[in-house]
């Protein structure tokens, strides 16, 4: 089966899906305002109406960031805990919210509603928590081996004259780590797909499967990847020339890179999607599930939902 098949239905089921875009890009959106209120009248009161504010709508820029540091110590002090706390508070909402995502993308003829992803979240956050807490252990373990390897290298290196092996081994070790740490994402990236395909309970035999599957498909669902891979590396591009652009025309409005940098918030939610619709419609390829029609889910009313 080639690999645009998954890919071009990925791309038919997130568009049909474009209501929880707009979910995530309002969450998203909220999530910043959340972070960046306390310490805004600070902002405001430092820059003014300097063309400092029309540069920081470009890009990051390190003066404009050490300047106000310097200024607004209790700004930056507000900042550092909000951004502290919202971290904390990342992973285990986006565990919980993955688990609807791919539930909505796996219901092909199931119509998106907030209850019906609401319902998806809650059903799978316990076993998404326990393949992450799984996933952990080999990230871990893969680091451990990492050290383990490393303190033999250096053993057998530490005499010889020419030090530019050692430091080479290291980035070589730094490679390799890197690599399987990729390799055991995309891993647990199928074992989440799975969890939700077939409602599995046992995270085990869902690791065990989703490595399975890797193995005998590993060709596949590499390519199925970096394809994906590259479409998000070509709209950063794009995105990046495109702000470039607007920076050396000032007499673009404020309201238009505004609109433009909001415009990518959401495209990069579509190639997100897209990864999880993509390899979910690869996986059912290979392995001959059904895909529920509308009727086969329970009615996901609010009634039911809050009861």
């Amino acid at each position: 089966m080639s690999i645009s098949i998954p890919i071009s239905d990925g791309f038919r089921q997130v568009l049909k899906n474009w209501k929880m875009l707009i979910l995530f890009y309002l969450i998203n959106l909220l999530w910043a305002l959340l972070i960046t209120l306390p310490f805004s009248g600070m902002l405001t009161k430092s820059l003014g109406h300097s063309l400092a504010a029309r540069e920081l709508l470009q890009g990051f820029d390190f003066q404009i960031f050490f300047e106000f540091m310097r200024d607004q110590p209790l700004a930056m002090s507000s900042l550092m805990k909000n951004l502290l706390f919202f971290s904390l508070l990342y992973l285990p909402l986006s565990l919980f919210f993955l688990g609807g995502v791919i539930k909505v993308l796996y219901a092909r003829k199931q119509k998106f509603s907030f209850p019906f992803f609401l319902v998806g979240s809650y059903e799978f956050f316990g076993r998404f928590v326990k393949l992450f807490l799984l996933w952990l252990i080999g990230v871990v373990g893969i680091v451990l081996l990492n050290m383990l390897v490393g303190g033999g290298i250096n053993l057998i290196t530490k005499n010889f004259e020419n030090e530019m092996i050692g430091f080479w081994f290291f980035w070589l070790r730094m490679g390799f780590v890197l690599f399987f740490v990729f390799l055991l994402n995309l891993v647990f990236d199928y074992a989440r797909i799975i969890t939700v395909c077939e409602d599995r309970e046992n995270i085990f035999s869902t690791f065990r499967k989703a490595f399975s599957f890797f193995w005998h498909h590993k060709g596949k669902m590499l390519g199925l990847y970096y394809m994906i891979l590259l479409y998000a590396v070509l709209l950063t591009v794009f995105y990046w020339l495109l702000a470039e652009l607007l920076h050396f025309d000032k007499s673009i409005s404020v309201v238009l890179v505004i609109l433009v940098q909001q415009v990518y918030v959401l495209a990069r939610f579509f190639i997100k999607f897209l990864f999880y619709a993509a390899q979910k419609n690869y996986y059912i390829s290979q392995t001959r599930i059904l895909e529920p029609v509308e009727g086969d889910f329970p009615n996901t009313n609010s009634e039911i939902l809050f009861a």
